[in-house]
């Protein structure tokens, strides 16, 4: 991965605050510190095995995996720990079990340079949903490549990318050189919804993001 990029995601994981998802191979100080006693969790597959796994990513970089831990406790799980989705449906409930897996763990713990990172929802069910022009400056740097005088939206611009676009954090971005080869990426923030809403006022919105 080209060292600008990489250095954009771990600076973007050193500024959110815990509990969180992560995508990231390598976790700075300032994450860790940011994350505090949240719980970080992660998409991953073994490198002998594609099958996506959820972990526990532990304040020094190793990861708990969950199916791996449960399994040595002979522990029942309300949610299936090879999908992030699955966790995600099974609410306080899921989470608790998920943190009770961290502490004290049974199994070996793996190290970030055995696993290979997926992205924290590999599959989503539906589109991913998306703010266009969500800050003046990047409406104004736009601008010369539109050519126009558009005035900034008086509502928001939404727009949806699709759940095959979706790919690891470290993974090859595809793109087709007949076409071009002057191709950019921009990061993008990002919040998972937890549960079910509508016409849900702003002062209540945070409690509808899952974690």
């Amino acid at each position: 991965m080209e060292t600008s990029r990489r250095n954009f995601i771990l600076t973007m994981a050193g500024a959110a605050t815990a509990p969180m998802l992560v995508s990231a191979n390598s976790f700075p100080a300032n994450a860790q510190a940011a994350a505090g006693n949240g719980l970080k969790l992660i998409s991953f597959a073994g490198k002998d095995s594609p099958a996506p796994r959820v972990g526990v990513v532990q304040a020094d970089g190793s990861i708990i995996d969950l199916a791996a831990e449960a399994a040595k406790r002979g522990a029942t799980l309300s949610f299936d720990a090879g999908n992030m989705i699955s966790l995600i449906a099974a609410g306080d409930k899921g989470l608790a079990q998920a943190r009770d897996l961290a502490k004290d763990p049974k199994s070996p713990a793996l190290q970030l340079a055995d696993i290979r990172h997926l992205a924290p929802i590999p599959n989503p069910q539906r589109n991913v949903y998306c703010v266009g022009w969500n800050y003046l400056e990047h409406f104004a740097e736009g601008e010369a490549a539109r050519m126009t005088d558009n005035k900034f939206p008086e509502h928001p611009v939404f727009f949806t990318k699709g759940t095959h676009c979706v790919n690891g954090p470290y993974d090859s971005i595809p793109f087709d050189s007949k076409v071009s080869e002057m191709i950019d990426w921009e990061g993008e923030l990002a919040v998972i919804i937890g549960k079910k809403g509508r016409n849900i006022a702003e002062a209540d919105a945070l409690d509808y993001v899952w974690l």
